[in-house]
């Protein structure tokens, strides 16, 4: 009697531990949560909440190509491609000048929106338990003359990932 006390213990423990962390993880992998969207604090600002994991220092395996001159409220496209075609589990990109999102975006492949300051003004992944090697999207820029860098951060999975190592320049003419 006492073998199947110890064993109900151990389970016990095991399901409760399940319930109170896998809720927090599972729930990334349906896109990034929108109190990482912008902030004063460089912690939180882009980055991944996963459990006190660090961010890659190494150069990023990954890229985003687009034009690096738009009209003002023009649509372009942008792909999100990892290098060799390696996947990603996670993303969020947000247009920003003089600090603060411009611009909306919007989803094609592998990708949704989040409203961080505005409407669609950041863009993340979208259910990518297996991973993906590309994700597309659109991004209107703002109507106005002026510099926007969109940056990125980038998930290859939950314990490896670049904040803000994506940073491309785009001049709104």
């Amino acid at each position: 009697m006492k073998i199947i006390g110890i064993l109900f213990l151990r389970m016990f423990k095991c399901i409760v531990f399940i319930a109170l962390f896998a809720p927090a993880v599972w729930s990334y992998s349906a896109g990034a949560p929108k109190d990482i969207c912008l902030s004063n604090d460089p912690n939180v600002d882009l980055f991944p909440q996963h459990g006190g994991v660090k961010s890659q220092e190494s150069q990023i395996p990954y890229t985003l190509s687009g034009p690096n001159k738009v009209k003002g409220g023009e649509t372009v496209s942008f792909t999100l491609k990892g290098n060799n075609n390696l996947k990603f589990k996670g993303f969020i990109l947000q247009g920003r000048a003089n600090g603060q999102p411009v611009g909306s975006f919007t989803p094609k492949t592998s990708s949704q929106t989040i409203d961080c300051k505005g409407s669609k003004d950041t863009v993340t992944h979208k259910k990518l338990e297996n991973g993906a090697s590309t994700a597309t999207f659109d991004w209107k820029a703002p109507a106005s003359k002026q510099s926007v860098i969109i940056f990125g951060t980038v998930a290859e999975n939950g314990g490896k990932f670049w904040v803000k190592k994506i940073q491309h320049a785009i001049q709104v003419e």
